[in-house]
């Protein structure tokens, strides 16, 4: 199938994961990457890289703003992988944040909706 101009007819076995565990169908094409659910318990991606696409780059002019920080990652994201995923990197805590708080977050304005 095509989404927004990209080829996502991508063969199972070829399938690059481009999601993270809970993501949705709309979250997934704002990354630029193709959905196809592959049914429960199955180990292919839902969420994939377009056929011969590059991971997907991130936007020009993305405002990467501290807050709020909606998750971009999972545990174990790296920066390379997070900023290939479109999504910025800051290790560093937003201002007046205790606890926990996402290395890995989408751009302001970007990604899926809260649910």
């Amino acid at each position: 199938s095509v989404v927004s101009g990209i080829d996502c007819s991508v063969a199972s076995d070829q399938k690059r994961d481009c999601g993270f565990i809970g993501i949705d169908e709309p979250g997934c094409e704002a990354r630029g990457c193709c959905w196809k659910p592959a049914g429960e318990g199955s180990s292919v991606p839902w969420c994939y890289f377009p056929k011969g696409g590059p991971p997907p780059t991130p936007q020009p002019n993305t405002t990467c703003t501290d807050n709020p920080r909606r998750d971009c990652g999972h545990s174990g994201t790296d920066e390379p992988t997070c900023k290939a995923s479109g999504c910025c990197w800051n290790p560093s805590p937003p201002p007046g944040t205790s606890g926990n708080y996402p290395w890995c977050f989408w751009p302001h304005g970007a990604g899926p909706s809260p649910t």
